[in-house]
């Protein structure tokens, strides 16, 4: 399974700062959830989601992310 982080807005994967990707192939693996979230709080990302990627890409779990507060 990969972790990924992905834009609402534009629907593209976080690669890198500033790094963008339609193909969730692509898209840099973040390996846990903690991490993803670490990010996107560090970089202060807005319309985030993060992607839980199965071999079966109708099983992907999508968990919005919303800023603390």
């Amino acid at each position: 399974m990969k972790v990924l982080l992905r834009n609402t807005k534009t629907n593209l994967y976080f690669v890198g700062i500033n790094q963008w990707t339609e193909d969730p192939n692509q898209a840099r693996d973040f390996g846990r959830v903690e991490d993803a979230i670490r990010l996107d709080r560090e970089e202060q990302m807005t319309g985030m989601e993060v992607i839980l990627r199965c071999d079966d890409p109708y099983g992907d779990l999508v968990l919005p992310l919303r800023k603390p507060g």
